[in-house]
């Protein structure tokens, strides 16, 4: 009697275990059956590759740009070191033409004209910084605004460009070496007729029907004029402007953007040599402005900037 009892209770046991597994297996089917995964289920994710996985950026600023903001910055620290009394003056002082010292002649001179020099390439590298800084973006995929192209046209037109092109555009907006002693040589060192009358700082001509001044002995030459203008930054502008635009100076901007690249500042004495058309003189033109930059210690404006006391600059010679 005990044993059909315990072989019922078996039976009884292997049956409920059949039903829960046919149970389980039922609410299984169901679950797959009903639809997609609900917001708890894990769906699994493909691993990101290094390239996928590393950050887009835009170029940042100071990598993109560092030699334009070398330049700036270095522009507005010449400027800055400027002595308190220079001041910019519209035009030479008569007292240029009184003073019988060569010397003082000399430093009155250099103490006029530098900030204007200063001010003319602070004004270019401003323009040059933002050039960079869209060109580097642009290379990198950038879509630049409206007004960002509408500036860079108005920019490549103002600098004779009839397109935007980036490699022309940065050679041609840069500045000019501090060390030019173009303006010594051009003016006489403030003294001839063109620099006190016309403000005529560096001999640019003008056609016969713009007006300027005729020279007083014009070696039989009637159609040559000398441009004169309502201010002395204003004869700076368009000379350094007249550098970056006109044919004549192409080997001048060519050699400028390879120092540029080969040493990060540019020297005055050695782009001397590139302009020869400047003056009818040629090399001799060239042997002369060197001279000048030599005797006078200006090479040493293009590596150290303007000295807080402009003595300094000819005690360096």
């Amino acid at each position: 009697m005990a044993a059909k009892t315990e072989s019922q209770f078996a039976r009884g046991a292997l049956l409920f275990l059949g039903v829960l597994i046919l149970a389980l297996y039922v609410w299984a089917v169901a679950r797959l059956a009903s639809g997609p995964a609900t917001e708890h289920s894990v769906i699994p994710q493909p691993i990101p590759t290094k390239e996928q996985a590393r950050p887009k950026r835009e170029p940042t600023l100071q990598l993109a740009h560092r030699d334009a903001i070398r330049e700036l910055n270095r522009a507005k620290a010449m400027s800055e070191a400027r002595p308190p009394q220079v001041e910019r003056f519209t035009s030479l002082p008569a007292e240029a033409m009184t003073l019988s010292s060569v010397a003082e002649r000399k430093y009155l001179f250099v103490k006029f004209t530098l900030p204007l020099v200063t001010r003319a390439n602070e004004e270019v590298l401003a323009k040059r910084s933002r050039l960079l800084e869209l060109d580097t973006r642009a290379a990198a995929g950038v879509v630049l605004s409206h007004a960002e192209r509408a500036w860079l046209d108005d920019l490549a037109g103002a600098y004779g460009l009839d397109r935007t092109d980036f490699a022309l555009l940065k050679a041609r907006v840069d500045a000019v070496p501090m060390s030019l002693a173009q303006a010594a040589e051009e003016s006489g060192w403030g003294t001839s007729r063109f620099a006190r009358y016309g403000n005529a700082l560096f001999g640019q001509r003008a056609a016969l029907e713009d007006g300027g001044m005729r020279p007083l002995d014009r070696g039989g030459d009637d159609g040559v004029v000398v441009r004169t203008f309502d201010g002395l930054q204003h004869s700076v502008r368009s000379y350094v402007h007249n550098l970056n635009t006109h044919n004549a100076y192409r080997k001048f901007r060519a050699e400028r953007a390879a120092m540029r690249d080969r040493q990060g500042y540019i020297d005055g004495f050695d782009l001397a040599g590139t302009l020869e058309k400047y003056s009818a003189r040629g090399p001799d033109y060239v042997r002369t402005i060197r001279s000048i930059i030599s005797r006078n210690g200006f090479r040493s404006l293009d590596h150290d900037g303007v000295p807080p006391d402009l003595a300094q600059l000819f005690k360096r010679t």
